[in-house]
């Protein structure tokens, strides 16, 4: 075989490098995909954990979880009414 003959052999062909391109866009989406779903799973971990804390704390501290609740439900209101008091009377 010539050196001219052994050169062409080594030279990759179109159709080979599509197909290295679209295993190498493939394995990246399966890794991207398979980032995404343990985030998901650690998230949903997560916010079951926040979720049993808040039972605890609900079940242990009644009386205070009703005040924080109360007190929250309290400013919310009055900065709702200040808002729409201001918007009221700045129309007139």
């Amino acid at each position: 075989m010539t050196t001219e003959a052994a050169e062409t052999a080594r030279r990759p062909t179109p159709s080979l490098l599509r197909s290295l391109a679209a295993d190498a866009i493939e394995d990246g989406l399966h890794s991207v995909v398979r980032r995404g779903v343990k985030a998901a799973r650690r998230a949903v971990e997560t916010l079951e954990d926040a979720r049993d804390d808040g039972i605890y704390y609900v079940k242990h501290r009644p009386l205070k979880t009703i005040g924080v609740a109360a007190g929250v439900g309290l400013i919310v209101g009055l900065g709702a009414g200040w808002i729409v008091g201001r918007a009221i009377s700045s129309r007139r």
